[in-house]
């Protein structure tokens, strides 16, 4: 835990912004915090341990990836760099974000949905369902029934290089 489920976390957030496809993937089986601080939606992480859970990642189209990830300032920071820009930007954010009680157990669901722009000309190209989430809290929560969901923040790509 701690490190390397956050590198996971970060490596799949990423991922969910390429035309990468993430083909194995072991979600977190409890919602640990709430949302006050939380950055990205929530069932967006990964959790990995050797030799069960794996994260694996592939392309689906021909570009070349290259992941970077530091520490500074206390913060785990991630790049994913393409060798050309790539055809499509996407926005991925969560829907129908709410709490239920099951047998008087708070659980939390969500649904994560990506929305792809053509890079060149800004042009929508619609929203796809990825996956949905469900699982137990840790912690009781704010309300039962549909919460406001995170608001999605737009993907900036670097200029292409010259």
């Amino acid at each position: 835990g701690g490190g390397i489920c956050a590198a996971a976390n970060l490596l799949r957030w990423l991922a969910l912004h390429a035309e990468l496809d993430v083909v194995e993937c072991s979600e977190h089986s409890v919602d640990p915090f709430p949302d006050d601080g939380r950055t990205v939606p929530w069932g967006t992480g990964a959790t990995v341990s050797w030799p069960r859970q794996d994260l694996r990642i592939v392309a689906r189209d021909q570009l070349t990836y290259q992941w970077r990830l530091d520490l500074a300032d206390g913060f785990l920071r991630g790049r994913l760099l393409a060798e050309r820009t790539p055809r499509y930007a996407y926005v991925v954010h969560e829907r129908d974000a709410g709490f239920l009680l099951v047998d008087g157990v708070p659980w939390r669901r969500n649904e994560i949905w990506r929305t792809a722009h053509e890079v060149r000309t800004g042009r929508l190209c619609g929203d796809t369902l990825l996956f949905r989430n469900q699982a137990r809290t840790a912690y009781p929560p704010p309300v039962l029934g549909p919460v406001a969901a995170l608001p999605a923040e737009p993907l900036v790509l670097p200029s292409p290089r010259q």
